[in-house]
């Protein structure tokens, strides 16, 4: 079972477990799975290093869960309400040598969400101080927190059943589409500054989320030789950062470079003899410019002249049936050249076919089919 941290729905006891089912990434992402990979959210955990003296890394995991319960939404009773769909997380726990838990979660909620899960622990000690139940109370205060220039909220939560007392300190915090939850149970008002670094050092961890996605992961994204007819080989494979990838003229004639943002990777195939005819290149890039553009060139200015004065035109080109975004172009050059732009997630796959004498439509459909197969491999 992969875990995330949920307050459970059993009232008036709020203690937190760790709940839900969960499955793991799939090949090609489940509805819903929009804002962060699990790999993603992974790069923003704590390390062991990064943690205080006396912790030992003790477990996590990372995937896609279907209906996760929303942290906090049953802080005040009642029962936990659910997110629709299948949300991406990671999550990791570390144990203290004095017996203590700090558990940290990040789960791709959406921003909207995920401010309202900080609304939960902050509305708890106004809305819901004090709640009894058979033979025990819960009482929850604020937890004050230091800046963290994140939207965020603590809550210090005491549960009593008979002389028996424990206490968690949470804090929720909002970083864009990420929900971020950091839980230390079997707590102690002597660990609570403690707990306070931890957090500081956890949001400041969550900046990593964004980071640009390493080569190595992106090369999954890239087409290989069994995905092609027999006798090509391979020209080139390593990584670019510029060149003529994720650009395209404006109706101007002026080229323009939509990213990547970081190293993109490439790899080029060719028959056994000539020149490469089949390239492609896998990078990030945060907004669809290049997709917008090659829309836009299509639909209103399919025939430009560049600064150098070469006439250049293009046509339609047929994209393969998916539910992610692909824009297909063919450019009426001496060879043609079919190229298919394809977006998964911030990853975009920039696909040319240069169409020699005796290269058909149904080959380069088939090659742009094979990448979008591809480009999913990242996220594995």
């Amino acid at each position: 079972m992969r875990r995330i941290l949920a307050l459970t729905g059993m009232v008036p006891i709020l203690l937190a477990t760790l709940a839900g089912v969960a499955t793991a990434d799939r090949t090609v992402p489940p509805p819903g799975n929009d804002y962060f990979t699990s790999a993603q959210l992974s790069r923003g955990l704590l390390t062991p290093a990064k943690m205080p003296d006396g912790y030992t890394a003790s477990g996590g995991s990372a995937g896609s869960q279907y209906n996760p319960l929303v942290y906090g939404s049953n802080v005040c009773g009642g029962y936990a309400s659910e997110v629709w769909g299948s949300v991406t997380y990671a999550s990791k726990r570390f144990v203290n040598k004095d017996g203590s838990t700090v558990d940290v979660s990040i789960t791709a909620l959406g921003s909207a969400k995920a401010a309202e899960v900080v609304g939960y622990l902050a509305a708890a000690p106004r809305k819901c101080p004090s709640l009894t139940g058979v033979g025990e109370t819960t009482k929850q205060t604020r937890l004050t927190l230091p800046d963290l220039g994140v939207t965020s909220a603590g809550l210090i939560t005491v549960n009593q059943v008979g002389s028996v007392s424990r206490r968690r300190h949470a804090v929720a915090v909002a970083y864009g589409n990420a929900s971020a939850v950091f839980e230390e149970n079997g707590a102690t008002a002597g660990t609570q500054a403690r707990f306070l670094k931890i957090v500081k050092a956890g949001v400041k961890a969550l900046k990593k989320i964004n980071d640009p996605t390493p080569a190595a992961q992106l090369k999954r994204g890239l087409i290989e030789l069994a995905d092609l007819p027999k006798g090509h080989r391979v020209v080139t494979d390593g990584t670019v950062s510029g060149g003529d990838w994720f650009t395209e003229y404006d109706c101007s004639g002026k080229l323009v470079r939509y990213g990547p943002r970081g190293t993109a990777v490439e790899r080029s195939f060719a028959p056994d003899k000539g020149a490469a005819t089949i390239r492609m290149a896998v990078g990030s890039i945060e907004s669809t410019g290049i997709v917008d553009a090659i829309r836009k060139r299509l639909s209103e200015c399919p025939a430009v002249t560049d600064q150098s004065g070469i006439r250049r035109t293009s046509t339609y080109f047929s994209a393969p049936a998916t539910d992610i975004t692909v824009v297909a172009i063919k450019y009426q050059d001496k060879p043609a050249v079919a190229r298919a732009v394809i977006v998964y997630r911030d990853w975009y796959a920039d696909v040319r076919v240069t169409m020699t004498a005796g290269t058909t439509t149904e080959q380069v459909d088939a090659i742009f089919t094979a990448a979008v197969t591809r480009i999913f491999a990242v996220n594995t």
